[in-house]
């Protein structure tokens, strides 16, 4: 079941429309992100590191009041600790999937860009078709540049 407008009867998932439907595109969103059982690695970053702010505010407060207070000194170790093992794994995650993607076939690849852009937004997918038309644009034009000008052969003397 794919949504459509009501005056053009042109699907939402199209790049354009009528003047009904058009400005309603660009607010369009995937939905499918909110719809997973687990949480994302994003939001589940965020939350990490908003955790940590706050202990560490808290940790803050008390050697603003205690220099010497040891309690205070071994929580900010702590926190120090876990902050190099959230940026490890971090970094050990981004490491993997850069890894799974060059570890694909063409073939893979192709299908998880097309995939990729198959849930864009139909406004997001017409940017993306517009800078790829540029960027092959600019590609094609040293080539056009290096061509001769006439087609005419040298005459011998």
């Amino acid at each position: 079941m794919a949504l459509a407008c009501r005056a053009c009867r042109v699907s939402l998932a199209a790049s354009a429309g009528c003047a009904v439907c058009d400005p309603v595109r660009r607010h369009l969103v995937v939905t499918d992100e909110a719809d997973e059982e687990e949480a994302g690695l994003a939001g589940t970053a965020r939350e990490v590191v908003a955790a940590l702010r706050a202990q560490l505010r808290t940790v803050r407060s008390a050697l603003a009041a205690d220099k010497n207070d040891e309690r205070a000194e071994k929580r900010l170790i702590g926190l120090g600790n876990t902050a190099a093992k959230v940026l490890e794994s971090a970094r050990k995650l981004q490491q993997d999937g850069v890894g799974a993607v060059e570890a694909m076939a063409f073939t893979e690849r192709a299908e998880l860009f097309i995939g990729w852009l198959a849930t864009l937004p139909p406004a997001y997918r017409a940017s993306v078709r517009e800078r790829w038309d540029r960027w092959e644009l600019e590609v094609a034009r040293p080539l056009e540049l290096a061509l001769p000008e006439t087609t005419s052969v040298p005459s011998e003397n």
